[in-house]
């Protein structure tokens, strides 16, 4: 959420953003076991929050803390979005990068003619990335 640091938003507004995502997600039987963001960003209008961190993608810490937190297996982790920065991310840290075309993937798999390195799968869309997962997870495609 460089856009903190930007100064675009605070960090009331992202939390009451994943409060409303949260929300819709419990609405439909979903659960978000955790919540990990960056507010820093090299061009931030506060000086505290204009530093060199691990947690701003493609940098690990944030999957670091997460996986310590949840006792995740990396390896066995998937890393979603529609960045190069989030494909890196994934490839950081040992999980399976998967590149969505909404937002800025599409840009991206442009720029690299249709072949984006270390992604895993390019997914039209989070739900197509999200059947992936479960089909490469050894779940049936039904399961959705």
């Amino acid at each position: 959420q460089g856009g903190i640091g930007k100064g675009l938003y605070d960090e009331a507004f992202v939390d009451r953003t994943h409060a409303e995502m949260s929300a819709a997600l419990a609405a439909s039987g979903g659960h978000i076991d955790g919540w990990f963001y960056c507010p820093h960003h090299p061009r931030a209008v506060d000086p505290a929050l204009r530093v060199e961190c691990d947690c701003r993608k493609p940098k690990p810490g944030l999957i670091h803390q997460a996986a310590k937190q949840f006792d995740l297996d990396l390896t066995r982790s998937f890393v979603v979005g529609d960045k190069m920065a989030d494909v890196g991310l994934g490839n950081a840290v040992g999980a399976q990068s998967i590149l969505v075309k909404t937002g800025y993937g599409q840009t991206e798999v442009s720029r690299y003619n249709g072949e984006v390195p270390g992604a895993a799968h390019i997914a039209e869309t989070l739900a197509e990335a999200v059947s992936w997962i479960l089909t490469s997870s050894g779940f049936p495609r039904e399961a959705l």
